[in-house]
């Protein structure tokens, strides 16, 4: 089982399949809001003479909205 699902329900429903995406790394936790998922990316950053390109890690944070 997915650890998003096991902090915020297995009726959690993302809004995309996680199974397409393999890169993401769900990295959720109870004490956070809405799951998580861990991912490296290419980064472009400014420098004054070009753009130079980097790893970073960055995290994508699906929120959800609950109906009444």
């Amino acid at each position: 089982m997915h650890q998003y699902k096991q902090e915020f329900g297995e009726a959690f429903d993302l809004g995309f399949e996680l199974s397409h995406f393999s890169f993401l790394k769900d990295k959720s936790w109870h004490n956070d809001v809405c799951p998580s998922f861990m991912f490296k990316a290419k980064v472009n950053s400014d420098i004054s003479v070009g753009l130079e390109q980097s790893e970073q890690y960055l995290v994508l944070w699906v929120d959800y909205f609950k109906s009444l």
